[in-house]
């Protein structure tokens, strides 16, 4: 069995409720039964804040945190595998 999954925007940035879109494709060496396709997608965001200055009248270098969170998000489509055409797509 081999799995491949194919987004339409690949080398994209996204954003908080932004939706991502593809093709998962299931190569199968032998006839399967399919009760079940769940497709799960990880990453990184990256934020970088600025730290106010407490000091204005100084002209400090303006100091910078970075907050990095790791996000996922599943998602499930249950079917029969008789339902499944051959170019099913989520």
């Amino acid at each position: 069995m081999a799995v491949r999954i194919f987004l339409d925007r690949p080398h994209a940035h996204f954003t908080n409720l932004d939706f991502i879109t593809g093709r998962v494709l299931l190569q199968l060496n032998t006839n399967e039964t399919i009760s079940n396709i769940v497709v799960k997608l990880e990453g990184e965001s990256k934020t970088k804040l600025v730290v106010p200055d407490p000091y204005p009248s100084h002209h400090n270098r303006e100091r910078y945190e970075m907050e990095v969170h790791k996000v996922s998000q599943q998602a499930s489509r249950p079917c029969a595998g008789s339902e499944i055409p051959p170019d099913y797509s989520l």
